[in-house]
């Protein structure tokens, strides 16, 4: 089953496709054969060639040690359910589904949500992260193989690549779905099945709200839609929202890091945030699917 979740992947660049052969993945379509190494934690690195800033692209080590601290208290395991129950609801029946996460991060969300679609759909379940951060990618892989989700059941691999130009085979896909990252509608809808879905999962204009309420002087509303990408049809919205505790001054630091108030958040807020010892805050996701729209 691993050696066939890397039968989704092409080349990043000529999209030629590629095969594992033991600690590598090869491709053969071009003059010049290539190899892609696979790290010792299990990833691959897919970004396009060439370009000075790929080590330096995506997450650093401080903002991803921040969302794995955060994301181990399971205070946000309710949206990454929400996504699994909307991919569930619509995905079509077959034994073996295949999903791409489009902005997969350091993986907590990926693993659960590819185990979580397995259990109502009795699918074998081939699940693919991407993400622009090779630091991410390994988090992942590493999170996937402590998981063990390495089995006939489920089985979940990680690779850094450009989610506007995804190294994944034309067609190949059953379920996109993207949490909190840049939309590529257009290649999202090429990575798809006729019959595949994209899932989104986005911000409403509550979510952490008391968080900002903490952090500014004046808080807004934001976020609270998402619109339909060139390419696809809306056929379902679900609504994540509850209230949980953020027990203490280190988990709220986390979660705020985990945030674009990190990069514009005045002194005298952070400063408050410092100060607090625990916050009751709302979580509030929107979660929409869309089908590829088939043109006669």
């Amino acid at each position: 089953m691993k050696d066939r979740l890397f039968d989704l992947l092409r080349r990043p660049v000529f999209g030629a496709p590629v095969r594992r052969d033991g600690g590598s993945l090869f491709c053969d379509g071009t003059a010049k054969r290539h190899c892609f190494d696979l790290a010792r934690s299990g990833y691959v690195n897919l970004l396009p060639p060439g370009r000075a800033g790929n080590a330096k692209t995506g997450d650093d080590g401080e903002m991803i040690r921040a969302r794995c601290a955060f994301l181990s208290l399971g205070l946000y395991d309710g949206i990454s359910d929400g996504v699994a129950a909307a991919a569930a609801k619509y995905l079509p029946r077959r034994d073996e589904l295949a999903l791409i996460d489009a902005g997969s991060g350091e993986g907590y969300h990926t693993c659960r949500i590819s185990s979580a679609v397995h259990r109502p759909t009795g699918a074998h379940i081939r699940t693919l992260g991407f993400d622009a951060s090779t630091h991410d990618a390994e988090a992942g892989a590493k999170r996937a193989r402590a998981a063990g989700l390495e089995t006939d059941e489920v089985t979940v691999g990680f690779a850094a690549g450009n989610l506007f130009a995804l190294p994944v085979q034309t067609g190949s896909a059953d379920c996109v779905f993207s949490l909190f990252a840049p939309i590529a509608g257009e290649e999202n809808a090429r990575v798809l099945r006729d019959d595949g879905i994209l899932v989104v999962a986005a911000s409403g204009k509550r979510h952490l709200w008391e968080l900002r309420e903490v952090l500014y002087d004046e808080p807004r509303e934001s976020g609270g839609e998402i619109r339909t990408p060139d390419g696809f049809l809306p056929v379902g919205d679900e609504t994540v929202s509850y209230r949980v505790t953020v027990p203490d001054t280190a988990a709220l630091e986390n979660l705020y890091h985990m945030t674009p108030f990190a990069f514009r958040t005045p002194r005298e807020g952070l400063e408050r945030l410092r100060k607090t010892p625990s916050l009751d805050v709302t979580v509030e996701v929107l979660v929409r699917v869309f089908r590829r729209e088939i043109k006669e």
